[in-house]
């Protein structure tokens, strides 16, 4: 099992125009005190609690992956949307803590 498949948050964002979905889910996480990698076509990208830098996907070692406390990702595309905010199941103590109260504050969003 990967850590993507072990979850405890998941959140989707649908959107009507171009990255709107994307946008929203940047939003929500740079609004919870989360720092993420920068997007490249058709991979995910990494997401971790506090001020960090995270490099794209292709860039990251199996060891920095394994530090993440998340992934944003899509079955489409991230212009299009779904986008889809994955906590991982070992994800840190404050970040779960702070996915969790903004994930309250903005419940319309647990799918």
């Amino acid at each position: 099992m990967t850590k993507a498949e072990h979850t405890t948050g998941h959140l989707v964002f649908e959107g009507s125009g171009d990255f709107d979905a994307f946008n929203q889910a940047e939003a929500f996480l740079r609004a919870a005190g989360f720092s993420y990698g920068s997007m490249e076509r058709g991979a995910p990208i990494g997401f971790a609690y506090g001020d960090c830098l995270i490099s794209k996907w292709r860039n990251l070692s199996t060891r920095d992956k394994d530090q993440l406390d998340g992934q944003i990702s899509t079955d489409t595309s991230f212009r299009s949307g779904p986008v889809y905010v994955d906590l991982y199941g070992d994800a840190s103590e404050d970040a779960r803590k702070a996915f969790a109260k903004a994930q309250g504050e903005n419940a319309e969003l647990a799918a």
